[in-house]
């Protein structure tokens, strides 16, 4: 003999619309962990590409940047410029007057940089008292008269500590952008044409097709 059961009601998960609400409501769940999730990694990916103290791009981040400008203008015969900068007798003001105003020297001197570019160009610290720039489709007669400008405006700033004034000069080597076809020749240019500039003398600009042409 065959028992015969009552067939079941059918009751699923997905007729229930209660259930399905809450489904829905744990994927939005799962949907906004994930977006914070994001969020806080760019947050941290951007701090550290940021220098704490003066609020510029640090080397990551310039490195970063720099490399984009290049490989976007790559077949443009007109590349960036790369200034690279330092604050010339940095270690005097620490021992004289103390980090924290040589802190104080780092955060004016980066604060007047920015001001002083336009807004497509790029301002960094790479690190201690050393600064770079990317100056972006500057002629090229027009690129050492705005930086000696900076120089010229960063000597004559006003950095008071405890009373006393701490005299700021600051040492620029350019790289010309057209010469340099590669990121890392533009780099070593500007590196090369900044020593050339504290071998001069400091407080000074040096250009790398003058360095040619003396070496010529």
């Amino acid at each position: 003999m065959i028992e015969k059961f009552p067939k079941p009601e059918e009751n699923s998960f997905e007729d229930d619309p209660s259930t399905g609400e809450a489904l829905e409501n744990e994927r939005e769940r799962d949907t906004r962990r994930e977006q914070e999730v994001a969020r806080k990694i760019k947050t941290l990916e951007t701090q550290a590409e940021v220098d704490p103290l003066t609020g510029l791009l640090n080397r990551r981040g310039f490195g970063v940047i720099v490399r984009e400008r290049y490989e976007n203008l790559k077949d443009d015969p007109k590349r960036p410029t790369v200034v690279m900068a330092d604050i010339d007798f940095f270690k005097r003001v620490n021992d004289t007057f103390g980090h924290e105003a040589g802190d104080k020297v780092l955060q004016q001197v980066a604060e007047h940089l920015r001001k002083n570019v336009r807004e497509d160009d790029v301002v960094a610290r790479l690190g201690g008292e050393e600064f770079a720039l990317i100056l972006n489709d500057v002629p090229e007669g027009s690129v050492a008269q705005l930086t000696e400008s900076l120089r010229a405006r960063i000597s004559e700033l006003d950095v008071e500590w405890e009373g006393k004034r701490i005299p700021i000069t600051m040492s620029f080597g350019i790289a010309d952008g057209n010469t340099a076809k590669t990121i890392k020749d533009a780099l070593a240019a500007a590196d090369r044409a900044l020593y050339a500039a504290k071998e001069g003398g400091r407080n000074r600009v040096s250009y790398l097709s003058e360095l040619s042409a003396e070496a010529a």
